[in-house]
């Protein structure tokens, strides 16, 4: 290991954020003083509907988002978080609006604790963006690449994405190399096509 690779080291509890207004996936990774990764955590916050069926309302659902993400923050005390970058979509404009008001929840929550974050890209052409990172494509045909391509079971589509996210943020820092997480965590792209 190198004096440099030896620098960034920080051992400590990372965690990755695929955030949404309906489902906010979230996964969280522990990365020891051998440079070691584990990923200790993950699930999906669904604020979809109350009980008996009444939905909740904006406003509700990012009070709820901001109380489980002071929850994570505060049971784990991580060095670093990864949310996923906003993009605003011609076909819903409005979607991205609520995505950047989650965003904003989120980093309010960071900044508040003192806790560093990175925002992650996800668009496949961009070289720090964890589709390319990790090489999983956009969804194809319904189908969550990230869930495929993973080398982690129980996963879902948004706790799959948070975790390729809090991945991406860690090979971007230079916390992690990137083959060390490929052999790791991501099946090859032959084994895809086998399953």
């Amino acid at each position: 290991m190198t004096r440099e690779q030896i620098k960034n080291i920080k051992e400590g509890y990372y965690i990755g954020f695929d955030q949404a207004l309906s489902n906010t996936g979230w996964a969280i990774g522990y990365l020891d003083s051998s440079n070691e990764l584990s990923i200790t955590d993950f699930g999906v916050y669904e604020l979809k509907k109350k009980k008996k069926g009444k939905v909740y309302s904006e406003q509700e659902r990012l009070l709820l988002i901001e109380d489980k993400v002071k929850e994570l923050i505060w049971s784990y005390k991580p060095n670093m978080c990864f949310t996923e970058s906003v993009f605003l979509e011609k076909s819903n404009p409005n979607r991205g609006k609520v995505l950047i008001k989650v965003e904003a929840t989120i980093h309010n929550i960071l900044a508040n604790n003192a806790i560093e974050y990175e925002i992650v890209n996800s668009s496949s052409k961009t070289k720090n963006s964890w589709r390319y990172q990790l090489d999983i494509p956009r969804k194809d045909r319904g189908k969550n690449e990230s869930v495929r391509r993973l080398k982690l079971s129980n996963l879902r589509e948004h706790s799959a994405d948070a975790v390729a996210i809090m991945l991406t943020g860690l090979i971007n820092q230079g916390l992690v190399d990137k083959q060390y997480i490929l052999n790791e965590y991501v099946q090859p792209e032959s084994s895809k096509a086998a399953s």
